[in-house]
């Protein structure tokens, strides 16, 4: 074979590949993880708080972080608007 066949072999397969990779795909999505996997990364809709955050699975600690983001952002908006109000 050929050096330009085998480059555009190259070529056309890593295109194929990065579009099959980057493609969406919509799903409902079930937690159907076992193991030290589950163990690790925990249920989707799992919680935590302050006091138990260091020991929360992965799942619970993004969620937890996600809470506090939300609250922050809220009381930035209402500094904001103290602020503009003067």
């Amino acid at each position: 074979m050929h050096d330009h066949t085998k480059i555009k072999q190259f070529i056309l397969y890593t295109a194929f590949g990065v579009l099959i990779g980057t493609t969406p795909i919509a799903a409902n999505v079930t937690d159907n993880l076992s193991g030290p996997i589950k163990q690790l990364l925990g249920s989707r809709e799992m919680l935590t708080d302050e006091s138990a955050y260091s020991s929360a699975p992965a799942n619970a600690k993004i969620n937890y972080l996600e809470k506090r983001i939300v609250e922050l952002q809220d009381k930035v908006d209402a500094l904001k608007q103290i602020i503009e109000s003067k």
